[in-house]
């Protein structure tokens, strides 16, 4: 809860700056961009994130997450494609032709987002719970920022998604960066030694 109500002061903070960058209809694009990525994120990873928290035993969720992060890839690969050589498809069926440019940028982000939801179920498994706050509020102190630095150089309105992909970049990060105990060892270890299970 504090992590999310901080994100969302720094956000609710910075936002008259941003609005004064980007005009109404440049929100448009982020606005379709950000309910594209809240769409998939809920249908494409299956949800098996959910059940991370489940098994009685570490290893047995270290597979689940292991899964997880494998379908959140292979999605991600497979929406960056198409979303790029059917982008001129989709920003006409959006009404949008300038999110355009920007389609190809919902694998990144879907990736990073659907790992931020698996990890945030690992380490509120763990107890780290410390991990799962400061990895929401890093995401507003990175985007927020990001926004009005790429829009003060001019990429106008492309800073508003980039501003989004990088907060999720950063969010996810923090979330690898804190893993403990040899977990990026085990996933690694499990995928080798597991896939025939």
């Amino acid at each position: 809860m504090l992590g999310t109500a901080l994100g969302q002061i720094i956000a609710l903070a910075l936002s008259f700056i941003v609005t004064r960058i980007y005009a109404p209809d440049e929100f448009a694009s982020l606005e379709q961009f950000a309910m594209i990525l809240g769409i998939l994120g809920a249908i494409a990873g299956g949800k098996y994130e959910l059940a991370i928290m489940l098994p009685e035993t570490r290893e047995k969720a270290l597979k689940i997450l292991r899964s997880t992060v494998r379908i959140a890839f292979l999605v991600s690969v497979i929406v960056g494609v198409l979303f790029f050589f059917f982008r001129d498809f989709i920003s006409n069926f959006l009404n949008n032709p300038d999110i355009k440019g920007m389609l190809w940028l919902l694998g990144p982000t879907l990736f990073f987002f659907m790992l931020t939801q698996a990890l945030n179920y690992w380490h509120s498994r763990n107890k780290n719970f410390g991990v799962t706050a400061s990895s929401k509020t890093l995401f507003s102190m990175v985007s927020e920022p990001a926004k009005i630095g790429l829009g003060k150089f001019g990429l106008i309105p492309d800073g508003l998604i980039y501003g989004v992909f990088t907060g999720h970049l950063a969010s996810a990060g923090l979330m690898v960066v804190k893993l403990k105990d040899g977990v990026l060892k085990s996933l690694y270890a499990s995928t080798r030694n597991s896939d025939k299970e």
